[in-house]
């Protein structure tokens, strides 16, 4: 039994909208007429703050429709990022993603030293491009145009957090004690 992710009888939804399915374990994607367009192959699909239950197999999968043309997804244990073809654009590498948004993702890459793993954070293209590196962030959706990040204060001894703009740019200097979204122009 197929089972939907992320609304798929949502009034509004476009033809050209696909939506993660689930069938089993594996997560594919279908149209707005409920066909499947990506086979289920993949281990789940990204959603952002939310999981859905697949109930008819008692497995949690997350689920996303796309974003900017990109959807991503979890293949081998990793995140990487399909397109509506179903092909890889950027090979699963990630431990963690965000969706593109203006051209633009934040991920999370584990690296280990002596079996232990510190997560790194960055801005992609998509094409997978590092195009920079955050502090500390865990993936976030810009909001309004903006993406809270955090970087230590060796001089006081704690976190700060700023913002960076879409291009990756450092628009307000990390100086605060928490950071949230930014809505209607504030945050």
């Amino acid at each position: 039994m197929l089972s939907v992710l992320g609304g798929a009888t949502s009034p509004g939804l476009s033809a050209a909208e696909l939506l993660p399915a689930v069938s089993k374990d594996k997560a594919g994607y279908i149209n707005s007429k409920g066909q499947l367009v990506i086979p289920c192959v993949f281990e789940s699909g990204k959603e952002f703050s939310a999981i859905r239950l697949d109930v008819t197999d008692g497995y949690a999968v997350d689920g996303k429709p796309f974003s900017e043309g990109l959807a991503a997804v979890k293949f081998g244990g990793n995140w990487g990022y399909i397109d509506r073809a179903g092909d890889f654009v950027i090979e699963p590498q990630f431990s963690e993603v965000s969706r593109f948004q203006k051209d633009l993702a934040c991920v999370t890459v584990i690296e280990y030293t002596a079996d232990v793993g510190r997560g790194f954070y960055f801005l992609i293209d998509r094409k997978g491009k590092r195009l920079r590196r955050l502090t500390s962030v865990c993936p976030r959706q810009f909001t309004e145009g903006f993406l809270q990040f955090c970087e230590w204060d060796k001089k006081a001894g704690v976190s700060r957090y700023g913002y960076v703009n879409t291009q990756g740019k450092t628009v307000i200097e990390p100086r605060f004690d928490q950071a949230i979204p930014f809505y209607h122009g504030l945050a």
